[in-house]
């Protein structure tokens, strides 16, 4: 059938389904036919924190009970989610349907508003392009909470869209509000970033139904308290806890009071070395200067529109700039550099609407195509190489022909505008693979990432299974994991390890050494006769692995006794986890005293 015609068709259907609903749907769906690798969390790389979320997912009454403190339990938005699918679903299936829904939760939210505010076309062009942008494609495809964030971002503009356009306003405000209040409690960070969101309604709410401030400010607060009380109620009935954001709270206040982040690199020598700030930088340059150009020509909603969504952005950017030059990463580090993802698309979206509108059907299929060169790149190294070499020139070109569309006169303006979307298409996905190719859709040495996930999947149910009394060890302040992170397998260790957040539960990681303990403590402290250790190992024979233990334990006068091992073996992968626990060494043989071993109160 002629393809117009199947347009036709779909739009005639009873159940009115925009057809570009349709094409978002298919697109993850495609990716993962040629590379699934975006989908899952990179065990090898030592980025931890995605783990621990995880470990929520698969036991999430035991953390709650235990890590009371912890200022990852309290991101109720996200946890619960991925704690219902992971009932729900085997594991494997469990990570695909949750990133997926994170994935479509964002797609389409950017659809309909760009539909809303300009026009469908460019709605699904730019639903496209975040939807194959790597670091998009990064944040969605890890259980860190900054891709739910984008997806909470874009539901809360959508439905403060709505309230401002349609005539049940005061309900799109409540919504609005309960998924803002779900933006902030996926994560605080967000917090500083509720200008743009405010801006948004102000301008579109003045253009179009002219709802009282006041009483739109109230229903969008009931919103944040309707979904504030439903979470506080999930957490009392779990923990007996109803202020579940509290630890979130007294963290941040932590880190005002000591002006930065520990993790800060105040040095500024990464600002080179980040391949995201590039996008960044050149959007926000092009908006700064469509906005000093057309600042005042708003005589047409969608001027207005396009003026409010390059503000938007360098308000955004601003935001990030304030919070990196007093101490808060917010652009050093790509787990919050992407929540500027929202806001950029929106621009782009603004940028390029004067050419999409100009474009007839076919063009503009042509162009949806180019921006679907993703897939065979992906697929095809050829290409990506081929596409990675040329980078440089298929950029430059490509702004060339984007000026030139702008500034040429009238009549050549549709194609010109063609040539240069299409060109443009190119350049994001060269761009793409020039810069993260390598880190989203790469495998680890030891096989695909699915494999290392069910590794870790499978380690974490061991540690479930044979520590059921991990809350009183985290209580009493004890050690649990020990193994050798610069081992073959260490960053899966650690991994395994950070789904019961490792680092206060760690013997070290360099076994079977004694030293370099964490948090500089005495490990006679911490490992005490009766503890139980678990030991990370390739090693599958238990009497070496115990041998190994004992030669560390000597210097605290205690030795091995063995409890269980489990075999973990995931595709190529294949190692051990060791269950002991220590006793104390029978009088004669106790060689050097302990203060000979100690120093200081810590090891030598």
């Amino acid at each position: 059938m002629h393809p117009l015609k199947t347009l036709n068709h779909l739009k005639k259907l009873p159940i009115k389904v925009d057809w570009e609903i349709l094409v978002l749907l298919v697109l993850p769906l495609a990716l993962l036919l040629v590379n699934n690798e975006w989908i899952f969390t990179n065990a090898f790389t030592g980025y931890i924190d995605s783990w621990m979320y995880l470990g929520y997912f698969v036991d999430f009454v035991k953390h709650l009970q235990t890590y009371r403190l912890g200022y990852y339990g309290t991101r109720l938005s996200w946890i619960i989610p991925g704690y219902l699918i992971y009932e729900t679903f085997p594991p494997m299936v469990a990570n695909y349907v949750l990133h997926l829904l994170v994935y479509y939760l964002s797609t389409i939210s950017l659809y309909f508003l760009l539909k809303l505010t300009l026009d469908r076309w460019v709605g699904l062009l730019c639903a496209i392009l975040m939807g194959f942008y790597a670091p998009f494609l990064q944040a969605v495809g890890w259980d860190y909470p900054d891709g739910i964030g984008i997806g909470y971002f874009l539901l809360s503009m959508l439905m403060l869209t709505c309230a401002a356009k349609f005539a049940r306003w005061r309900l799109f405000l409540g919504l609005a509000g309960a998924f803002y209040a779900a933006l902030v409690y996926s994560n605080l960070y967000w917090v500083p970033f509720f200008p743009p969101l405010v801006i948004h309604y102000l301008v579109l709410n003045q253009q179009h139904r002219k709802n009282p401030v006041l009483k739109s400010a109230l229903f969008f607060v009931y919103g944040i308290l309707a979904l504030t009380v439903v979470l506080g109620i999930f957490n009392y009935t779990h923990d007996k806890q109803f202020l579940f954001f509290m630890p979130t709270i007294r963290y941040l206040l932590g880190i005002q009071f000591n002006r930065s982040a520990h993790y800060y690199d105040a040095s500024f020598d990464w600002v080179f070395t980040r391949a995201w700030i590039y996008p960044i930088a050149l959007i926000s340059f092009a908006s700064l200067i469509f906005l000093i150009f057309n600042w005042r020509q708003r005589s047409e909603a969608s001027d207005r529109v396009r003026l409010l969504y390059q503000f938007n952005l360098l308000l955004f950017v601003l935001i990030m700039i304030f919070w990196e030059s007093r101490g808060w990463p917010a652009i050093q580090y790509f787990y919050y550099a992407s929540s500027v993802i929202p806001c950029l698309f929106l621009a782009i979206a603004a940028q390029i609407y004067p050419l999409t509108k100009r474009l007839n059907t076919w063009q503009f299929l042509v162009v949806v195509a180019a921006s679907m060169l993703m897939i065979p790149t992906v697929k095809f190294f050829s290409l990506a190489l081929w596409l990675y070499q040329r980078f440089s020139v298929i950029l430059v070109f490509s702004l060339v022909l984007l000026i030139a569309a702008f500034l040429v006169k009238y009549r050549y303006k549709a194609a010109v505008g063609f040539f240069a979307l299409v060109f443009a298409m190119v350049a994001f996905t060269s761009f793409n693979m020039a810069y993260f190719g390598g880190t989203i859709f790469s495998g680890t040495k030891y096989g695909p990432r699915s494999d290392a996930f069910m590794a870790v999947v499978k380690g974490s149910n061991v540690i479930k299974t044979n520590v059921p009394e991990i809350k009183r060890i985290v209580r009493q302040n004890k050690r649990l994991f020990w193994y050798d992170v610069d081992s073959e397998y260490g960053r899966l260790y650690q991994a395994i390890a950070s789904t019961y957040l490792w680092h206060g539960l760690m013997v070290n990681e360099s076994f079977p050494s004694m030293h370099d303990m964490v948090l500089n403590v005495n490990p006679i402290q911490v490992v005490t006769p009766g503890s139980k250790l678990i030991i990370f190992s390739q090693q599958t024979n238990p009497t070496e692995i115990l041998k190994q233990a004992d030669e560390g334990l000597k210097k605290i006068n205690q030795k091995a006794k063995l409890l269980n091992q489990e075999r973990i073996q995931s595709g190529k992968l294949d190692f051990t986890m060791t269950i002991v626990q220590t006793i104390e060494k029978p009088s004669q043989e106790v060689g050097r005293s302990q203060k000979e071993w100690m120093s200081g109160g810590v090891m030598e």
